[in-house]
């Protein structure tokens, strides 16, 4: 038999021809279909497949989706059976309450309402001590109320230059400390007396304890040091001996083993309250602790406390109380308070 390509059933590829056998249709048989793509027919249906599957899955999430839910809804705290019913919670602690700090009427500074009056009383005393007290009450005046030139004294001065950190409790503390400052701010001022007497408070005869320490120490004056310090302690006056904070790292020497430095300040300058400063919320402590450093909230040791920063606290109660009993004792010496071997 001699095959023979049917016509019409050439196809080129290229320059090359390809021919496609068919068998010649005879009695009873069929022509058998080409398998011949064609151009425009897929030589796969996998994609197609893929696309449906995913056209579906979406489909079944979506109507999941969207279909109501039949479920019942738990209630938060319903009984469920056979469990055990908790405890109810426990009460919360009690607020803690701050110890009122009493306004001492013994302090004369601390609840003066005339510091021009204390001044005027202690300035000329022969008690460096008392002395002190003129001094810390013309510098809770000077030079925070000295207006500018020509201008007549007000407190909108000082409070003009207040940021915005507790600025109307600073404004209220100025305003009290300048209704006590009043009588020092009678007209004509003088300017050049108010400024040597401030260079007496910092560094002279009205100068504190603490301060005239310093000062002796900066001039190599040890031994006058030594002395100021040491009559502050024996004096049991609050404001002398909280003027020694700050003092301990000064004061200490190698074989002393005990409290740290910055304890022993905070003790000290916690002590002035125990000795009879006046530290409640309207005393001198507590208004300049507000008006020049935003410290506005509690007493007076409340505000030293925040003053004081990060320090052990247990530590500081315990050297407070230990400098107390030696204050009370008459035993409180720049030996046993910062030199003795712990």
């Amino acid at each position: 038999m001699t095959i023979r390509p049917l016509r019409g059933a050439v196809r080129s590829r290229g320059t090359s021809k390809e021919f496609i056998i068919a068998s010649t249709p005879g009695p009873g048989r069929k022509p058998r279909p080409s398998t011949d793509p064609g151009p425009f027919r897929s030589r796969s249906l996998a994609p197609i497949g893929w696309i449906i599957a995913a056209v579906f899955a979406a489909v079944g999430v979506l109507v999941y989706v969207m279909a109501p839910d039949y479920r019942p809804v738990k209630v938060r705290g319903e009984p469920v059976a056979d469990a055990p019913i908790p405890p109810p919670p426990a009460p919360p602690p009690p607020p803690v309450v701050a110890k009122p700090e009493p306004e001492n009427p013994a302090d004369v500074l601390g609840t003066a309402r005339d510091f021009k009056a204390i001044f005027d009383r202690y300035r000329d005393s022969t008690n460096p001590v008392e002395r002190a007290l003129a001094g810390r009450a013309h510098r809770a005046c000077f030079p925070t109320f000295l207006p500018p030139q020509g201008k007549a004294p007000s407190p909108t001065y000082a409070i003009n230059a207040l940021s915005s950190h507790q600025h109307d409790a600073r404004k209220a503390a100025l305003q009290e400390l300048f209704a006590r400052c009043k009588s020092f701010l009678v007209q004509p001022l003088d300017a050049a007396d108010i400024v040597a007497t401030a260079e007496r408070v910092t560094n002279g005869n009205l100068a504190s304890a603490g301060s005239a320490a310093r000062w002796a120490m900066i001039r190599g004056d040890r031994a006058a040091a030594d002395a100021t310090v040491e009559q502050a302690l024996r004096s049991r006056e609050p404001y002398a001996i909280q003027s020694l904070s700050g003092l301990s790292l000064l004061m200490m020497n190698a074989s002393a083993k005990g409290a740290q430095p910055e304890v022993t300040d905070a003790a000290l300058a916690l002590l002035a309250c125990d000795l009879g400063a006046s530290c409640g919320p309207n005393s001198l402590l507590s208004l300049q602790l507000c008006a020049a450093e935003g410290r506005c909230q509690g007493s007076a040791r409340d505000r030293m406390l925040e003053r004081i920063g990060p320090v052990d606290m247990e530590a500081v109660e315990r050297e407070r109380k230990r400098l107390r009993a030696l204050v009370d004792s008459g035993n409180a010496t720049i030996t046993s308070v910062w030199r003795y071997p712990r």
